[in-house]
């Protein structure tokens, strides 16, 4: 059962791909590389989608499972956790389509060097996608033995950033960076970021502290040392995420200025040469 679902999920994401390119087609022929720019927002959109099922799934499991958080069950969380396993696999392959048509110089190399230059490229992606499919499955489906939802639902909550990470890329790729919808985006992700990668460890244990009525250090050291373990993980993983998102956000806000500065001084010449010529023409 388990496995159909896999497959079904898997052929699903690529169907939802492959309509959104469809659509996207007529409208992004006025762009040098089209194709590129339809299976990036394609591809983006599919995430988006993704990042707000999940987000739901997640929200509403945290809700049911509040009372007990090791022996609550969601009836959508074991299922859910295939079909994000099948969503990672669809991106790793169609974040590959993405990157092989982002320059035709590169849709013009042999197969598998392609394949080559883009593990080289996004790394970080392809290792991150890998270990949460290797992973995740083993442990939600076997290793919990059915405990701990509510915990699982945490995690599927960290995925509320999609959204809001996938928009920000699509606004630059359409070259919408100078706008306020922009800065709004790039709020949004931060603040989700920091609520539900980051806050969202000490709210889990606080949480089992809250359950077994113990203080919020005590539940550190009453959970099994593999937990921790795999929580610390799963944290520094955030943590460098952040890092890098504040990098960009530091590389946004640098731009701006640095754009706001450049059109302070083209107003103050354009100023000063109105100026110059008004006194000239009275004399």
């Amino acid at each position: 059962m388990l496995l159909n679902l896999f497959i079904s999920s898997l052929v699903l994401f690529f169907l939802l791909f492959g309509l959104f390119c469809n659509i996207l087609r007529p409208y992004t022929r006025k762009f040098e590389n089209s194709e590129g720019v339809t299976t990036e927002v394609a591809n983006r959109l599919v995430c988006i989608l993704q990042g707000i099922l999940a987000s739901i799934i997640g929200l509403t499991a945290v809700v049911f499972c509040k009372q007990d958080v090791i022996h609550d069950r969601w009836w959508l969380v074991e299922p859910y956790s295939v079909i994000n396993t099948a969503y990672f696999t669809y991106d790793i392959y169609t974040m590959f389509i993405v990157y092989r048509h982002s320059k035709l110089k590169i849709l013009r190399l042999p197969y598998w060097t392609g394949v080559r230059k883009f593990v080289n490229a996004r790394g970080i992606f392809v290792y991150h996608h890998i270990l949460i499919v290797l992973c995740g499955p083993p442990v939600i489906l076997y290793f919990r033995k059915g405990l701990g939802d509510f915990f699982v639902a945490c995690y599927l909550l960290s995925e509320t950033t999609t959204p809001f990470f996938n928009a920000r890329a699509l606004m630059k790729k359409i070259q919408k960076e100078n706008t306020r919808l922009y800065t709004l985006v790039n709020i949004l992700l931060l603040s989700t970021f920091i609520v539900f990668r980051l806050l969202i460890f000490p709210f889990m244990y606080y949480s089992y502290a809250e359950y077994k009525q113990i203080s919020f250090l005590e539940a550190f050291t009453s959970i099994p040392w593999h937990c921790n373990l795999g929580n610390l993980f799963f944290l520094l993983i955030q943590l460098g995420w952040f890092y890098l998102i504040m990098k960009a956000g530091m590389r946004m806000v640098k731009s701006r200025l640095k754009s706001d500065q450049m059109v302070t001084t083209s107003k103050q010449s354009e100023f000063s040469a109105v100026n110059g010529y008004g006194t000239k023409h009275n004399d």
